[in-house]
């Protein structure tokens, strides 16, 4: 089980890992029912959200973000010519290593950002899930 966050960087060697520093709020922009947001940040601004009940997609959907992205522009009608810099979703995922002849499962838990304390209650039981699997499952067979 990989839970190890930035040392993904250099355990897994997962590139699309970096740290991003983040300041705490003062200032934040928000609709009455808190759907919509806009958290400004040092070299970004954060804008949101959905909500969505029992919505188990774990993939962007675009028509959401494109959602977002037009309620957020009313409230700040200065993010129009913005550009999304990124859609990048917690990683959850089960691979399987070769190590001395051996196919082992190693099931990743990270990636979830200023949402960690959110989201990996969720994702650690998804995880959980795929390690019993692979407890249970054969590991793929080469076939060269």
């Amino acid at each position: 089980m990989n839970c190890s966050g930035l040392g993904s960087r250099f355990l897994v060697k997962d590139e699309e890992v970096y740290p991003v520093n983040a300041p705490w709020l003062k200032n934040f922009i928000r609709d009455g029912d808190g759907k919509t947001y806009i958290y400004p940040g040092i070299r970004y601004v954060n804008i949101g959200g959905t909500r969505q009940p029992d919505d188990w997609r774990l993939e962007v959907d675009k028509e959401d973000s494109k959602g977002i992205l037009e309620r957020c522009c009313q409230l700040e009608p200065s993010l129009r010519p913005s550009q999304v810099m990124g859609e990048a979703n917690p990683r959850v995922e089960r691979e399987y290593l070769h190590v001395q002849g051996r196919q082992l499962p190693l099931v990743h838990n990270y990636g979830h950002g200023s949402c960690g304390i959110t989201l990996s209650w969720g994702t650690a039981l998804d995880a959980v899930d795929l390690l019993r699997q692979s407890l249970f499952e054969k590991p793929p067979q080469a076939r060269l």
